[in-house]
């Protein structure tokens, strides 16, 4: 839980993280349309060129393969932040 360690967040991000919680931003990357109006913004706040704006395009065609990698790491990764063992 985040809030339980917000005391020791710098004040930009507590601001950050209030903004996350009232706009329901992590559920909004349930949805491409969701990760597609976060990467624009960042890709907006960056002042060189980037290749953001076109990330949904990127994850539309190599999404299978996305989640292929992500189902094969995720195992690990819960092992490592959970303790358990196979």
């Amino acid at each position: 839980e985040l809030e339980a360690h917000r005391p020791r967040l710098p004040e930009r991000m507590q601001r950050f993280t209030d903004f996350m919680r009232a706009s329901d931003l992590l559920v909004s990357y349930r949805e491409l349309e969701g990760i597609d109006r976060s990467l624009q913004g960042i890709s907006r706040r960056i002042r060189r060129a980037n290749p953001l704006a076109d990330g949904v395009t990127e994850l539309e065609r190599e999404g299978e393969k996305l989640e292929a990698d992500f189902r094969e790491f995720l195992p690990d990764l819960l092992r490592e932040f959970t303790g358990a063992e196979d």
